[in-house]
């Protein structure tokens, strides 16, 4: 079973994130995080090495499954490609 990450903004600069398995909760952060890549790592932290990779969505739109490995890695290039997806949804959906 592999877990899931949803990021939610709650207003500029200001991210939290719910993760879950199997629809039960796993961890959900009592403090909000300034920028995506934080979630990513916060959540690569809470999975740990027990599962290889986490479906991730933001605002409950599916964006894909990664590694959780590149949750940690590289955060950064990780929200930005998650932004990206987002992005080209929007315009998909607008076209």
């Amino acid at each position: 079973m592999e877990p899931s990450l949803d990021i939610r903004k709650l207003r500029p600069g200001l991210y939290t994130y719910r993760l879950t398995v199997g629809g039960e909760p796993l961890a959900e952060p009592t403090e909000a995080h300034s920028t995506i890549s934080e979630c990513l790592q916060d959540a690569a932290q809470e999975i740990g090495d027990g599962f290889p990779s986490v479906r991730v969505s933001y605002g409950a739109t599916g964006l894909g499954s990664f590694p959780v490995g590149l949750l940690a890695g590289d955060p950064e290039g990780l929200a930005d490609e998650l932004m990206e997806r987002v992005s080209a949804l929007i315009d998909a959906h607008r076209g």
